[in-house]
């Protein structure tokens, strides 16, 4: 009898230590899909605005949150809030390096002036659209009923 009961708890702590041990390596694939999203859209940011004007946006925001956080990567901080890690280490580091933010910003410029056409055009076909409903791109606008 003895032997049946061990077999039984025996059992049931390999299914806990299943459950748990997927648990933990679903954290880790998750842990490294975000790193993994973080680094590639640091290093496409950094390099498809010449194409995409669009992506200047995204530095806008980017720029707006350093600002407003001090300087302080925000996801880099929820990444250490969650994971205890960030994409540069186990410490608590997620203060933007001076030179990124520089270089950051300077293509934001240099975007803003390439592209200055394309967000001009953009804005106009946003009003017209808004003021004309006749227009080609008036699903930009609200319709009137």
């Amino acid at each position: 009898m003895f032997k049946k009961t061990s077999r039984k708890l025996f059992k049931k702590k390999i299914d806990i230590n299943k459950s748990y041990y997927s648990l933990l390596m679903f954290k880790k694939i998750l842990k490294y899909s975000i790193f993994f999203i973080h680094v590639t859209g640091i290093l496409l940011s950094n390099i498809l605005w010449i194409k995409f004007p669009e992506i200047l946006i995204l530095h806008f925001i980017t720029l707006l949150s350093w600002y407003f956080f001090e300087n302080q990567c925000i996801l880099t901080y929820f990444e250490f809030k969650f994971f205890n890690e960030t994409i540069m280490g186990k410490k608590r580091k997620f203060r933007v390096p001076f030179i990124a933010r520089i270089l950051f910003l300077i293509e934001f410029l240099i975007g803003l002036l390439i592209h200055f056409n394309f967000f001009l055009n953009y804005i106009y076909t946003y009003i017209n659209a808004y003021n004309n409903h006749n227009s080609y791109s008036s699903y930009l606008a609200p319709r009137s009923k």
